[in-house]
């Protein structure tokens, strides 16, 4: 293959939006290790343009399964690198700690490229703007603080992955153990947890990375970019969000994610189920906001924050991050939007449920004519 077959196949995903040609053909020269000839070659092939910027995508759907897809993974490349990567520091395995940190951030760093297909999720003032029945909606009724479709859609599959995950392993454990409710219940209420609160780590790590009081301790740049900053300070400040993740982790077990895990219990209706999700997964939603600061101020106090300074600083720490009345609104309306499934399923699953009593039923109905048939049927020695 030629260079420039080579680089009309690469051009289709290397080229950056807004890119000119000239910019993209010296980049794939530097990544490929073209030779100066080669080089020329394509410059006189493909003329010097600005490479047109593709339409990005946007829409309920599109912002969903779509960049909520994208949002998912990221937020699993940093649970790995942040608390997943510092609790393999912390039993001695500096090794493994490194690889699951490089891995993680190679997960991030791609996802934040896919998300660069989408526009950013439709905010308040925008929908208002364009009118019609929702924008009178969000101008008039509805809380100043909720969240847009678009942007409840985009945290939909990150906010409920782990209920994902539960159910999955609940169902699991139904097949090992008969269907045994108290099996699925705890393997359920187990797993959920643990996933939820991995996942919570993780998001507490990228967090921590950006938060202006640790960069401002640390002597860095509130307003610079990560990859922008020097090893030495991108390694001060990882490692300082590797701590704020490992503790909000560890902590959240047996604290927001142990309430949470509750609605997992195999016992009540669909309605109790389905109020259980929405009060429990606003609460323990809270609850994390605020374990996430306060292990944020205790690392502060660890880099050199004098004790006198700390009530001053937990004020202006409760400015920067959503009121009690942001976060739990906006997590009661996604869990009641977008956790209804989870409680409809968890219902019919519960072995005294309707469906649940009527497949039993039909399947020893089917059982009792085996035997009938069975016994009917005439065996060789009376057969004439």
């Amino acid at each position: 293959m030629t260079p420039s077959q080579a680089y009309a196949q690469w051009r289709d995903i290397g080229a950056e939006p807004g890119e000119s040609e000239s910019q993209t053909i010296r980049r794939f020269a530097l990544q490929f290790g073209l030779n100066p000839e080669d080089e020329e070659e394509l410059f006189k092939a493909y003329p010097d343009q600005i490479i047109p910027r593709a339409p990005k995508k946007s829409g309920f759907l599109e912002q969903t399964f779509g960049a909520g897809i994208d949002e998912l993974q990221k937020s699993l490349g940093s649970a790995i690198a942040g608390p997943g990567a510092e609790t393999l520091a912390d039993l001695g395995w500096e090794g493994g700690a490194g690889f699951l940190e490089d891995i993680g951030e190679d997960i991030v760093k791609q996802q934040e490229i896919d998300l660069q297909e989408y526009e950013a999720p439709q905010t308040r003032e925008e929908l208002i703007k364009e009118g019609g029945v929702w924008g009178h909606l969000y101008e008039n009724v509805f809380s100043p603080v909720l969240q847009t479709p678009q942007q409840l859609g985009r945290q939909a599959l990150p906010s409920l992955g782990a209920a994902g995950v539960a159910l999955g392993a609940a169902g699991v454990a139904a097949l090992a153990t008969g269907g045994n409710p108290w099996a699925v219940g705890i393997t359920a209420m187990a797993v959920g947890n643990a996933v939820g609160s991995f996942q919570v780590g993780g998001e507490e790590f990228e967090a921590a990375k950006r938060d202006p009081f640790i960069r401002k301790q640390l002597g860095i740049n509130p307003e610079a970019k990560f990859e922008d900053l020097t090893s030495t300070q991108q390694r001060d400040l990882t490692d300082s969000a590797q701590r704020v993740a490992k503790e909000t982790m560890v902590e959240r077990l047996y604290q927001g994610g142990a309430l949470e895990s509750l609605a997992f219990i195999p016992y009540g209706s669909l309605a109790l189920r389905y109020l259980l999700d929405i009060s429990l997964g606003a609460t323990s939603e809270e609850m994390d906001k605020r374990l996430g600061m306060q292990n944020t101020i205790e690392e502060l106090e660890r880099l050199g924050v004098p004790r006198e300074e700390i009530p001053e600083l937990r004020e202006k720490m409760k400015a920067l991050r959503p009121g009690t009345m942001e976060t739990m609104l906006n997590a009661a309306v996604m869990e009641a939007t977008f956790g209804s499934p989870t409680a409809v399923i968890e219902t019919i699953a519960q072995p005294d449920s309707r469906v649940n009593r009527y497949l039993t039923a039909d399947s020893a109905k089917k059982k009792i004519l085996r035997e009938i048939t069975k016994k009917r049927r005439p065996t060789p020695s009376n057969r004439k």
